[in-house]
């Protein structure tokens, strides 16, 4: 397990590594000053974004659960990261705490395509995984992968599914969740001149 944790480590830092490509000062400043009028408004085409949802998700040999999740996506030039944390059980919201459940906290590589009307987006990354498992503690690291299909109500909030698979040693899991969207599009109005 832990070759395959360095492997998937390693090939995520060579592909960061190979996009990371030299800007020049006109390319950032065109990054800053690039918009899209929508119905009157100003909204940036490279932004930053909030997923969140809960959904239906299965352990692998174990029951099925109703898991929450969240997703803070953001860039660093042109290059999407997403830090998120998932939950597989809330019991404080359905009252029925059984007494396995997986916690994730993951930083994931991001490939996104934003149009007016859907955000697509395929998260890979590592986290650190820790819960119970048949009331036993665990610790451990895990990989984490995501395919978001989002649907905009408006350009910068929007609602979607999101497919996700944690693996780790000790408490597989995979499900989907209904998401909500919300970016950091929005700039203003445009002006009447």
């Amino acid at each position: 397990m832990k070759i395959k944790s360095i492997t998937i480590t390693l090939f995520l830092c060579s592909v960061l590594h190979n996009m990371q490509a030299q800007e020049t000062a006109a390319q950032k400043r065109d990054e800053k000053t690039l918009e899209r009028n929508y119905y009157g408004n100003r909204y940036r085409m490279v932004n930053n974004y909030i997923n969140f949802g809960i959904g239906y998700a299965r352990a692998i040999g174990r029951r099925e659960s109703f898991p929450v999740g969240i997703g803070y996506n953001f860039h660093i030039k042109k290059t999407f990261f997403q830090l998120g944390y998932n939950r597989s059980e809330m019991p404080i919201l359905w009252g029925s705490y059984t007494r396995n459940f997986l916690n994730d906290l993951h930083f994931a590589f991001c490939i996104r395509n934003e149009t007016k009307v859907f955000n697509v987006a395929y998260v890979m990354g590592v986290g650190k995984a820790w819960g119970l498992k048949d009331n036993l503690g665990f610790n451990t690291f895990s990989a984490y992968a995501e395919a978001q299909l989002i649907r905009k109500i408006y350009f910068d909030v929007g609602v979607g599914l999101n497919l996700f698979v944690n693996y780790n040693r000790e408490y597989p899991t995979g499900g989907i969740r209904l998401d909500f969207f919300l970016s950091s599009s929005y700039q203003g109005k445009i002006n009447s001149q």
